[in-house]
């Protein structure tokens, strides 16, 4: 709900025939841009994660 209230992401529900009523997300144009400008930060993110796990990996 955070990210709909900063216009990241729109959502609906659905009304299935079965089962209990499901929220749909889309993103917007706007957390689009915010993605693509998140993707450096991300990435250094995820190389520090697998740097950290091969280090544990390797002294254990």
């Amino acid at each position: 709900r955070t990210m709909a209230g900063e216009g990241l992401v729109t959502s609906y529900w659905t009304a299935p025939e079965r089962g209990s009523p499901r929220r749909v997300y889309a993103i917007t144009e706007v957390g689009e841009q915010h993605l693509e400008q998140s993707i450096p930060c991300l990435a250094n993110l995820l190389q520090t994660v697998r740097e950290m796990l091969s280090r544990y990996r390797r002294d254990g």
